[in-house]
């Protein structure tokens, strides 16, 4: 179920919602509710061997599989200190100076029900013998080759595009 097919009375009046899109509307009292997607913040290492840090999900959705440090940006946040909080809270790692790599869509399950994302990368450099601290959402941790990354084992269809965008190579 998507997140609209999730709201069938209005949270205003109680009469029920009409689905349109990607809004609802109340004909009652006028409610309106948009269905944008959420965004999230991801954060793309790379080591002095131009190696890239992936870690491995905990959790469900995507248990044991591999992603980037990461998360949904807090109200009153910027995307930057999404990225900054997400990677300290899962990595222990504190890095200031972070770019701007891309953005790509994305769907989201929590709980039965599909919310579209918006996930913004932000890439930075890591020392390969800095010491992480893993949070409770990962099991592990490993360093890979670009051309070595299992796409196949990569949790997100957002990640796997963007390790696919950068194995082409530029004219």
């Amino acid at each position: 179920m998507n997140a609209l097919q999730s709201f069938k009375y209005c949270p205003q009046c109680k009469h029920e919602l009409n689905a349109n899109d990607n809004y609802v509307t109340c004909d009652a009292c006028g409610f309106q509710f948009y269905d944008n997607p959420r965004p999230g913040t991801a954060v793309l290492l790379q080591n002095e061997n131009e190696e890239y840090l992936l870690i491995q999900r905990a959790d469900e959705p995507h248990k044991g599989m591999l992603d980037l440090p990461g998360g949904f940006v807090k109200a009153n946040e910027t995307l930057l200190h999404g990225a900054q909080r997400e990677l300290k809270e899962e990595t222990g790692i504190e890095i200031r100076d972070l770019s701007y790599c891309g953005s790509y869509p994305d769907i989201d399950l929590y709980k039965g029900t599909t919310y579209s994302v918006i996930g913004v990368i932000f890439t930075g450099k890591i020392s390969s013998d800095q010491a992480l601290k893993l949070s409770e959402e990962s099991t592990a941790y490993a360093f890979f080759k670009l051309a070595d990354i299992p796409l196949h084992n990569v949790a997100y269809p957002s990640i796997r595009h963007l390790f696919q965008d950068l194995r082409i190579p530029e004219d």
